[in-house]
């Protein structure tokens, strides 16, 4: 795999940097905003400058309550909203797979769903119905478009969110559809919850986590 051309999606920028930091080549890289849509127009991009694949490079919500914070994930499957499963190149699966055998992963199903899945209970319901090990919002749109491209897909997730946690209210409402924190919004959702305010800060050290693993992922994936 020409890792050079390849067309890699984030939805957060801290998400793309983690990317960059890392690897410092030029495959082409876009902060997406957060969700489906959002990532099915930056992926129909990156395919019409002629990348030689999709990647969807980001964090994940757990669904597997033995999974922590900042796991690393490389699906095997990946599973629409619809229930529709969507192809992973097995060839390039196989070759990160051996490249990334320097830190611990995890291959079971990934799940995209539109809307965000906040609560434990959620996960908890959403992983008996499909027994996928995460979820995202992103991953199912950018392998649609690479179906429609006759390209390979892959994703690299990191768990943020471990399953057990409920993400709490100024977390959803925080940031924007762009992936931009709006500080506004998250004073007053904690002025109307200040009990959330632990929540918070045990999420933003899961997300150190998570991006942490992100880097380590990127690092690894180069090409020989």
């Amino acid at each position: 795999m020409n890792w050079s051309r390849i067309g890699v999606v984030a939805a957060l920028a801290a998400e793309a940097d983690a990317w960059h930091s890392a690897r410092g080549d030029s495959a082409l890289v876009v902060q997406s905003g957060i969700g489906a849509a959002r990532a099915a127009v930056a992926a129909e991009a990156l395919a019409q400058q002629q990348v030689s694949a999709l990647l969807s490079f980001g964090t994940a919500g757990g669904l597997d309550p033995t999974l922590a914070p900042g796991t690393l994930l490389l699906p095997s499957r990946l599973i629409a909203d619809d229930g529709v499963s969507l192809p992973i190149d097995a060839a390039w699966h196989a070759a990160a797979l051996t490249r990334l055998s320097a830190q611990q992963v995890v291959t079971g199903s990934l799940c995209s769903r539109r809307q965000i899945v906040a609560t434990a209970a959620a996960k908890t319901a959403l992983a008996d119905s499909t027994n996928a090990c995460a979820v995202d919002m992103e991953s199912a749109a950018i392998a649609t478009v690479a179906v429609a491209h006759g390209l390979p897909f892959l994703a690299v997730r990191a768990v943020l969110d471990p399953a057990s946690f409920t993400l709490p209210r100024p977390a959803q409402v925080a940031l924007d559809e762009t992936g931009a924190l709006r500080t506004g919004r998250l004073a007053l959702a904690l002025l109307a919850a200040p009990h959330a305010l632990p929540a918070l800060w045990r999420l933003r050290s899961h997300f150190r986590a998570a991006l942490a693993t992100l880097r380590a992922a990127a690092s690894l994936l180069r090409v020989a």
